[in-house]
């Protein structure tokens, strides 16, 4: 009943610009029958309702009319017959978006029976019609969608952006268009995709699998993590931690990674879930039990994995064992592996290598570099390596100590290194380049200083040092003035590196030149979306600027992205949620 009453009161509203009444009888003989008419069609009496709706329509041409005959045939199944009354609808009714919107519509109804492109044709035909006459942007959903159909991913991206910001919010479309980026591989307008679609609500399981794949592929596991955590939201029968677990170590969310293993996975573990509770331990600076669990799926025959995991859990186990400084321990896993495998890859070469070098043996190390040369694929590394070994074996060993205690964080032992490192090079540029960064990111600000000054008093045009060095003086607001000149300089003989883009808006920035700090900033952001350190500075930016949810937006990525500060980004986003 309250549809006859709306259809009534629609039909009455509309009088007015779409009818065409030749006298007052024809009016109320045209109302009369298509009362009966609609009467009938809600009993769903459509066979009944027919005859009085085309009598309706004799006595007057009204589009509802067309629309009430169209929807009888299509519920009696009759296509064509369905389609030829909202054709003469929209003949009729021509600057009327409606009935290009309804026969779209029913095209679009056909696509999953018929599968045709040329329904889908005609579907996107109506569709722009119907946004040429009514400028209603959510038909652009419709016309995005059928476009996807047709794998016209150059008209969704097109259309997408040319939608108000306020219509970029719908995930259909959103999972169209980044699929269309991603065939078209504009990666960072991917990024931006699937950085909207993280923060939506997406029931859709099916959707979800194709965000998570799509992430994957594209390295931007963060987002992959998130999609799965959403997955898991939607999906009551979740099992599949291994994917999480991975996702999560691969973000760098090494706390979560243990405490989704130990929350559902410690009582019966996978490979999977065992290697990356172990390397989340390993950077986290737990080493006993990442080697226990490294050891624990090497030795055991019936763990069954791919020959490429179990060539990165060797060389991570071995790398550990060199961090403990179990030597003799991590040559002879190198051994174990040619063994199981037969001729070890020059990863497990080079570690075998930098073990007999550790342990002394320079004979030994001296003969598996040889065989190195000969199946490396970077015969010029090896050439650099054979080189120093040659010369100074010791500084070799100390290089490679130096850098593995960096990559693991482990910032204090990588110190002690550096230092022999540039003692036995006479102070080489890049050993002194990495002992001042060390204490950079420790804030051993006086050392970082000395170092920085006396890298540029001999290397006054190498833009790395001159970054680095514009870097530490803004971080630390030592001096802002002369880290503008500084990174003005670096930019200038490589304006291409985003990390030195960001130094010299970070600089503009803290000088207060907003308008300069932008392009630059925007720039590094685009080449590299996910350094939390950019993201960190371009909400610095918006904040000045006044534009605070971007600032916040900004400032929650550089958290999720792994900013090293984290307490100090927090501050920033409590002292807004407090204003």
């Amino acid at each position: 009943m309250k549809r006859f009453f709306i259809i009534i009161f629609l039909f009455f509203l509309l009088l007015p610009s779409y009818a065409r009444v030749s006298d007052h009888d024809s009016f109320k003989k045209s109302l009369k029958e298509y009362t009966i008419g609609v009467l009938l069609s809600g009993k769903g009496e459509c066979d009944k309702a027919i005859p009085h709706f085309e009598k309706a329509l004799s006595y007057n041409k009204n589009i509802y009319i067309y629309f009430e005959l169209a929807d009888c045939y299509k519920s009696l199944s009759e296509m064509e017959k369905t389609i030829e009354y909202l054709e003469l609808a929209t003949k009729e009714f021509p600057k009327n978006p409606e009935g290009y919107l309804k026969l779209g519509d029913y095209y679009s109804e056909l696509i999953t029976v018929l599968k045709s492109e040329e329904i889908v044709k005609k579907a996107l035909e109506n569709y722009r019609k119907a946004f040429e006459l009514s400028k209603d942007y959510n038909i652009c959903y419709k016309i995005i969608e059928d476009e996807f159909i047709l794998q016209d991913y150059d008209s969704v991206i097109k259309d997408f952006e040319s939608l108000p910001e306020s219509y970029k919010g719908d995930y259909y479309t959103l999972f169209y268009v980044s699929l269309a980026y991603n065939a078209k591989q504009q990666r960072f307008k991917l990024f931006q995709t699937l950085k909207k679609l993280t923060k939506l609500n997406i029931p859709n399981p099916k959707l979800l699998n194709e965000l998570i794949s799509i992430s994957r592929e594209n390295n931007f596991y963060l987002f992959a993590y998130k999609f799965t955590l959403k997955f898991k939201q939607v999906y009551r029968d979740f099992n599949d931690w291994d994917k999480l677990l991975l996702y999560a170590l691969l973000s760098k969310k090494f706390d979560k990674v243990i405490e989704i293993f130990n929350k559902h996975l410690k009582e019966n573990p996978t490979p999977i879930a065992l290697y990356c509770f172990a390397t989340a331990n390993a950077y986290t600076g737990n080493y006993p039990v990442a080697i226990k669990y490294y050891k624990e799926l090497l030795k055991n025959k019936k763990v069954n994995l791919s020959t490429e995991l179990k060539q990165d859990i060797y060389l991570d186990y071995i790398r550990l064992l060199i961090a403990t400084k179990h030597y003799k321990e991590a040559y002879d896993e190198t051994l174990k592996y040619e063994k199981i495998y037969g001729l070890s890859p020059d990863t497990i070469l080079k570690q075998r290598f930098e073990s007999l070098l550790l342990l002394g043996d320079k004979k030994k190390a001296g003969k598996t570099l040889y065989i190195l040369k000969m199946v490396a694929k970077d015969k010029e590394e090896v050439k650099q390596i054979e080189n120093i070994f040659k010369h100074s074996p010791d500084l070799l060993k100390y290089d490679y100590l130096a850098a593995l205690y960096y990559s693991l964080d482990n910032l204090q032992e990588s110190v002690k290194y550096y230092l022999k490192c540039i003692k036995l090079s006479r102070g080489k540029k890049e050993y002194l380049a990495s002992l001042a960064l060390c204490y950079h990111r420790m804030g051993r600000v006086k050392k970082a200083l000395k170092l920085y000054k006396r890298l540029y008093s001999r290397y006054p045009e190498d833009p790395l040092v001159l970054n680095n060095y514009a870097y530490f003086l803004l971080e630390y607001r030592i001096d802002v003035k002369k880290a503008l000149e500084l990174a003005k300089k670096a930019v200038e003989i490589k304006s291409d590196v985003a990390s030195y883009r960001d130094t010299l808006g970070f600089a503009y920035l803290l000088n207060g030149d907003i308008d300069k700090a932008e392009s630059h900033l925007l720039y590094a952001y685009r080449q590299s979306p996910m350094n939390p350190d950019i993201c960190l500075h371009l909400g610095d930016f918006y904040y000045k600027k006044g534009d605070v949810d971007k600032a916040k937006e900004y400032w929650q990525d550089a958290i999720d992205f792994g900013i090293e500060n984290v307490k100090e980004v927090e501050k920033r986003l409590n002292l807004i949620a407090s204003d």
